[in-house]
């Protein structure tokens, strides 16, 4: 499964199905603090249900992310932040076949 890195939320939306299906934001608390606002005015706008949730370094954050996907019944994915974030969303797309998009937008600059 290959990601899409998009710098926009414009961009974003082709990568995440258009409108069609829940979405499972997978994030930093940095991409957080700067982009949920505007990640929950985005998929309201569409009429898109979205959940937020942190991404952690471990495998069993990995698993408890697979099983919020699958109980929110995600249709696709968006990776938000640093690497921990990254690599959560395509651990989690990779064992669900669903698509991922990278919000570069949200990623801080390098030495932050």
């Amino acid at each position: 499964m290959k990601d899409r890195a998009h710098p926009s939320d414009a961009d974003c939306w082709p990568a995440l199905g258009g409108d069609a299906g829940p979405v499972l934001v997978i994030a930093d608390h940095a991409a957080v603090a700067g982009r949920a606002g505007d990640w929950a005015t985005g998929f309201a706008a569409r009429g898109r249900l979205h959940r937020v949730r942190l991404a952690g370094p471990t495998p069993s954050d990995v698993v408890g992310l697979v099983a919020e996907a699958v109980g929110l019944g995600a249709t696709a994915l968006l990776a938000a932040g640093g690497e921990t974030a990254r690599h959560a969303g395509h651990e989690v797309a990779a064992r669900l076949g669903l698509p991922l998009a990278i919000d570069t937008g949200a990623t801080p600059p390098r030495g932050r």
